[in-house]
């Protein structure tokens, strides 16, 4: 009966190990997967690059940053379809995205 006991508590541990196991790979795994990248570069009207221009993403998971002197930015985000604002001293422009992706977006000033 000893004998029983034991291996039934083996059987449980061994479990239990299984199922936080499973649990971990169900919510952290998927959370790596989706992360996607969006990198950019923002061009003016007259082919200049637009420097330091404000870059926000608007969806499911809101994000903002800044071209650099190069007019190229990047946002890292879950894959996905998002809303995109270029602005830049009252003038703004909205863009369709999709990460990961890789775009070139001519602004009209």
């Amino acid at each position: 009966m000893h004998l029983t006991t034991s291996f039934q508590r083996l059987e449980i541990r061994k479990i239990s190990c299984v199922t936080v196991l499973f649990l971990a790979l169900v919510f952290f795994l998927p959370s790596t997967v989706q992360a996607g990248k969006l990198e950019g570069t923002v061009i003016g009207r007259k082919g200049d690059l637009k420097k330091y221009v404000r870059i926000s993403l608007f969806g499911r998971e809101p994000k903002t940053t800044f071209t650099d002197g190069k007019g190229i930015f990047t946002l890292d985000a879950p894959d996905g379809r998002y809303g995109l604002s270029i602005s830049e001293k009252g003038n703004e422009q909205t863009f369709e995205v999709e990460i990961p992706g890789r775009w070139r977006f001519r602004v009209d000033w």
